[in-house]
């Protein structure tokens, strides 16, 4: 969160990703920085027994949630994880 928060403050566009095991925790440090309002992408924890196939679909639309946020005009979420 801290360096999302510096890099913002900087006027670097930036986005915090997190689990949602630890959103609160990453909204709280958000607040105590000043910067409530700073975009954060929340990714479902991975259960017990899951395969990292069974993630895939989670991380791709955590990726689309990103590029929203970082206002990447059409940018197909596929090309940006080979860039």
């Amino acid at each position: 969160m801290l360096d999302s928060v510096k890099l913002w403050k900087r006027g670097v566009r930036t986005v915090a990703v997190t689990f949602d095991t630890f959103l609160v925790a990453a909204q709280d440090q958000a607040k105590a920085m000043a910067m409530p309002d700073i975009p954060i992408v929340v990714i479902p924890h991975i259960e017990a027994g899951e395969k990292p196939e069974d993630f895939r679909g989670r991380a791709e639309k955590a990726l689309a949630d990103i590029a929203r946020h970082l206002d990447l005009d059409g940018a197909h979420p596929q090309n940006m994880a080979r860039a």
